[in-house]
């Protein structure tokens, strides 16, 4: 009842972007990767998972189906995404270099974490970042490069302080 509800106020309002139920925010609260105070920075803040009202459609129906069939599930290519190499280049941080080893979008698609790791040679962190974004593609969001925040300077000085700290208690400072 809330759903068609909701859907008939989408429809309604000129909103060109809607939220869906996969937001930064919502994966990772205060996930150190992204930050040194346990917050997420202001420029992963302002940027959330969204897709467009067009997508939409896509998302109610990836929600819909079964768990096997969101594994067996190879989204046609959008805009500007076509291929594997153009998938893996807007999603960044690196990951444009393993494109010439996966063979084509549907390999891209079904490719598992263990072949990634053993066949492909993708490493650990970018394999995990591109079977990420390549569920949330499926749920029809366009993928972007999400930057990891730098720590603070003043978080490097606490660390250096706690680690001499360490070595004058063993008598090694």
């Amino acid at each position: 009842m809330a759903c068609t509800y909701f859907l008939q106020r989408l429809r309604q309002s000129a909103a060109t972007l809607v939220r869906t139920p996969c937001s930064i925010s919502s994966i990772h609260p205060g996930h150190r990767a992204f930050s040194t105070n346990h917050t997420l920075s202001a420029q992963l803040k302002t940027k959330s998972m969204t897709a467009s009202v067009e997508n939409w459609g896509l998302t109610q129906q990836y929600i819909e189906l079964s768990p096997k069939e969101k594994i067996a599930l190879i989204p046609s290519s959008r805009g500007p995404i076509s291929d594997p190499k153009s998938f893996l280049t807007a999603i960044g941080r690196g990951c444009e270099s393993y494109a010439d080893k996966f063979k084509s979008w549907d390999h891209l698609f079904t490719a598992t974490a263990h072949e990634m790791e053993t066949d492909l040679g993708v490493k650990c962190a970018q394999r995990k970042y591109i079977l990420g974004w390549r569920d949330w593609f499926k749920r029809g969001i366009e993928p972007y490069e999400v930057k990891i925040a730098r720590r603070q300077k003043k978080y490097l000085k606490e660390k250096a302080k706690v680690q001499l700290a360490r070595l004058e208690r063993q008598g090694l400072a």
